[in-house]
This record gives C-alpha cells, sequence and structure tokens, in this order.
C-alpha cells in the first residue's frame, strides 16, 4: 500500500464512516499524479436526501470528494452521457476500491454498463450547430494577426474541435489532460497532428497547420459552416406567463 492510499483509505473511513462503498481515483490512485495532485474519492451511501460534493484539505493534502447513492449516481452518470463527458464514470471504473460490497459492485458495475453504450448521439442540429462554431472560430483565426489573439481563438477553437472528432462519431470525449489521453491512446490517425499544430499555435502563434488539420477533421461531415440558422423558442407564451413588460414611450424631439 503506498502513502497516498493510506492517506486516502485513512481520511476516507474517518470522514465517511457509514458509507457503503469508497473508491479512490484521480491520478494519484492511477500512478500518474504529481506533487500538487489532489486525493480524489468517490463516497457511495445506501440512501442519501442529495449528492454533493466538497473539498478540504487533510494533512496537507487536498482532497476532491463525489458523495452519491445509487440512484443519484445514476442520474449524473446520464447528465455526463448528455455532455459526453464520462467524468463521473471513469472516476469509479478507474478507481481503487477502499471499501467493498455489494453497493461498490453495484455503482462498479451501473458506470462499466453506461461507458459501454457511449453518449447520447448528437441530434442533426447539434452536429450543425458545432460545424457553425467551428466556422466562425476558423474565420476568426484567418483573418487574425495579433499573437494573443490568434492564441485566444485556439484556446477556444482547440476543445471544440476534440468535442467534434469525438462526438460526431459517437465516442466520448475530454476535458483537461484527459482530452490529451485521448488524442494520444485512441486518435493515432489525426490525434498527434492535431497536438503538434496546437503546439505551433500556442508556442509561436503559427495557426496554419491548426486550421488544415481541423478542416480535415469537420471533412466527414461536410466541413464547417459559415452560413447557418438557430431559431429561439417562441417567447409570447412566457411573456404572458410573466406579465409582459412595459412598452417604452416613443421618442419624440419635443
Amino acid at each position: 500500500m503506498t502513502l497516498h492510499e493510506a492517506l486516502a483509505r485513512r481520511v476516507a473511513e474517518a470522514r465517511y464512516p457509514g458509507a457503503a462503498a469508497l473508491f479512490w481515483t484521480g491520478s494519484l490512485a492511477r500512478g500518474t499524479g504529481t506533487r500538487s495532485s489532489d486525493i480524489d474519492l468517490v463516497v457511495v451511501f445506501d440512501r442519501l436526501d442529495h449528492a454533493w460534493r466538497e473539498s478540504f484539505l487533510e494533512e496537507g493534502r487536498l482532497f476532491e470528494v463525489f458523495v452519491h447513492d445509487l440512484d443519484s449516481l445514476g442520474l449524473f452518470f446520464e447528465k455526463d452521457a448528455t455532455r459526453g463527458l464520462p467524468v463521473l464514470m471513469d472516476m469509479v471504473t478507474r478507481s481503487v476500491v477502499l471499501r467493498a460490497g455489494p453497493v461498490a459492485d453495484a455503482a462498479r458495475s451501473l458506470a462499466e454498463r453506461r461507458l459501454a453504450e457511449g453518449p447520447r448521439p448528437w441530434s442533426a442540429a447539434e452536429l450543425e450547430r458545432s460545424r457553425f462554431i467551428a466556422g466562425d472560430l476558423l474565420e476568426d483565426l484567418r483573418g487574425a494577426t495579433d499573437p494573443d489573439e490568434i492564441r485566444i481563438i485556439g484556446a477556444l477553437l482547440y476543445p471544440h474541435a476534440l468535442d467534434h472528432l469525438r462526438r460526431s462519431r459517437g465516442l466520448w470525449s475530454g476535458r483537461g489532460k484527459h482530452a490529451l489521453r485521448l488524442l494520444r491512446e485512441e486518435e493515432s490517425e489525426i490525434g498527434p497532428a492535431l497536438i503538434t499544430a496546437f503546439e505551433a499555435l500556442f508556442a509561436r502563434a503559427e495557426p496554419g497547420a491548426v486550421v488544415e488539420t481541423v478542416d480535415r477533421i469537420y471533412a466527414p461531415c461536410g466541413g464547417p459552416l459559415v452560413e447557418w440558422r438557430n431559431d429561439a423558442p417562441p417567447h409570447r407564451a412566457s411573456l404572458h406567463a410573466r406579465g409582459r413588460p412595459r412598452r417604452a414611450a416613443p421618442f419624440t424631439s419635443r
């Protein structure tokens, strides 16, 4: 048992004595953490009125804790599936079990099953919206000359391009370190090119390779869009429900 696991176990058992299942997860549990990495826990009770998340310092180490019962886990898994980001599912499946039992088995089984089903598929409208956002950002990037502006546009485009690369094919996406892991481990065809392209953009404000690589990502769906329409929902009913606002008096110069 490592020092980090011993600390995670000691704190988890002391703070959550009534928990039915305890999972130690995150980069330290996977052996890839750094000196500044926090200790992540997923705590599952038999029954709760509501889930919660809390952060605290214990023995000089930051803890991030996600507290649930099986019902709330299922609800949060579905929220993750809608966003295409399996954050909590990954935390449960890629973990060290600190307190085993039927609830721990059920939680892990639920997470594995929902992961295998994949994210909620994008609708045609969502796909079109993704193409338009890329087109809009690429137009800005092509016209930008200020290095800082180029980097800011690139920071907006990077996660969006990854989302499209993954979600347009019905795959889970990621954020932060997980996004980089996806590009390196699961996107061998275009992942290295995308990483290298954005390295050039952020280091030297050179956007050419990013424009070319992002165009490749969007090509199977028809490419980025510059023409698009998005209709807002009807607003008359909500105006009447809230009480119609008074109209401003017409302008007059007298």
